[in-house]
């Protein structure tokens, strides 16, 4: 269906239907269902065929919310306090009843919706209009059309009084007979409750619960503020508004926590939303926004707290491998200890050979210069040079090749010296001369 806004969607309607007869008595559509459709199919409801005294309700949100049901303490949904206000059914009377949850034979308007679904959906005039009962069974002229709502509210209420009419029901109730001549038949000798003024306020309006301002007793609602001078004696109270779901500025009317009426006040500043819908959407679009930013910020952290957690445990768990010393320092005793160099022996081959081993260590000794200490650096002599060599030692230990310690222990120690400083800034203002 197109709606007067452009949008095009599957929408939804909303029903309450006699259980006696199995007449539906009022109906309203829209893009969803919500507690606005179903207060003022209600308030028709009340309207046209007064009060009832048992209603039995889906576990919808939309049925269980605190406009309709509130103050009945055995909802399905939402959070049950104590100091919840009465809502629209407790004010009057009603005795509200729960379907099963996921029970289609505890909801009788569910055959009706049947009935719906085969007469009113597949009707010629809503022909490539049509969805499909289910997701996966849509039909080939799927989306080919886009019935305007006028139109299709026309189809529906034509739908509906073509339900009502038709002859021949087979419930233990209509025996034959039509809805309609069955609820006519039971309402002519039904005891039947009309809605005073002050109740038929109950349904056309919707209701919050605030506190007044404790300085002055102002109302702020949907970002609007609401005051009467009367309101100044309840300052810091804790009130019921109810209100004009489709006009916010057109003031609210204020009632204590068990249903009295207090007062009116006008909207004094007029500066939130017009109406109830564009309140809810900017909430709700304003969840979908924060809702975003936590995946987002969920994408683009590597690791959780959990993780990182893991991770350090696994880390705490592990030792490190025992390492082998590879030079061990002697310990040498402070009285010295007589060792012999070798054994002794008389053996003359024996002697003769150890007496020419020594000469000839003897002799490698004077033949061979004193060899160099080992990591041992020589610098160049000139200063030009010494910077080249730093330079040098910089550039290998950048490539990632082996240093020398001498080289290492020379470098540090150049570096601090006011000639590397000098150089490296003539270097530096060279660079730039040439970048300039």
């Amino acid at each position: 269906m197109r709606w007067p806004d452009g949008t095009i969607n599957r929408p939804q309607i909303v029903a309450f239907q006699d259980l006696y007869s199995g007449k539906m008595l009022s109906w309203r559509i829209d893009h969803s269902p919500n507690m606005v459709m179903v207060m003022a199919a209600f308030g028709e409801l009340v309207e046209n065929w007064g009060i009832p005294s048992h209603c039995l309700f889906d576990n919808g949100r939309e049925f269980t919310g605190k406009w309709l049901t509130g103050g009945i303490p055995n909802r399905f949904r939402f959070k049950v306090r104590k100091d919840d206000p009465l809502a629209v059914l407790p004010n009057l009377g009603i005795q509200v009843h729960w379907a099963k949850p996921a029970s289609g034979q505890s909801k009788p308007i569910e055959r009706g919706f049947r009935d719906f679904a085969k007469d009113v959906a597949l009707a010629p005039r809503f022909d490539g209009a049509y969805t499909g009962n289910r997701p996966d069974a849509k039909p080939e002229n799927y989306g080919n059309r886009a019935i305007p709502l006028d139109d299709f509210v026309k189809v529906v209420a034509e739908g509906v009084e073509e339900h009502n009419l038709r002859e021949g029901r087979l419930s233990p109730t209509a025996r034959g007979r039509s809805f309609d001549e069955t609820f006519a038949e039971s309402y002519a000798t039904a005891p039947i409750r009309k809605a005073t003024e002050d109740q038929r306020r109950l349904w056309l309006m919707g209701q919050e619960t605030g506190k007044l301002n404790k300085d002055n007793g102002q109302l702020q609602l949907f970002r609007n503020f609401y005051h009467s001078d009367w309101m100044s004696e309840r300052a810091g109270k804790k009130i019921v508004a109810r209100f004009d779901p489709e006009d916010l500025h057109s003031g609210v009317h204020i009632y204590e926590l068990d249903g009295s009426y207090l007062g009116f006040a006008e909207c004094r500043q007029s500066v939130g939303f017009f109406n109830v819908t564009g309140a809810k959407e900017v909430e709700r679009r304003n969840h979908r926004i924060k809702r975003a930013q936590k995946e987002l910020l969920k994408a683009h952290r590597p690791l959780s707290v959990q993780d990182i957690a893991a991770d350090r445990t696994a880390r705490a768990a592990m030792q490190s491998e025992l390492v082998e010393a590879k030079v061990v320092k002697p310990v040498f005793s402070k009285d010295p200890v007589s060792v012999p160099r070798h054994q002794v022996t008389s053996d003359p081959t024996v002697l003769e050979a150890r007496q020419a081993f020594e000469q000839r260590v003897k002799d490698k000794k004077k033949s061979d210069p004193k060899p160099k200490a080992v990591g041992r650096f020589q610098p160049a002599s000139t200063p030009r040079e010494r910077f080249q060599d730093a330079k040098d030692i910089i550039a290998k230990s950048d490539a990632g090749k082996r240093v020398g310690s001498g080289e290492a222990d020379w470098l540090r120690s150049y570096i601090e010296l006011p000639e590397y400083r000098g150089f490296q800034k003539v270097e530096e203002f060279a660079k730039r001369d040439d970048a300039g």
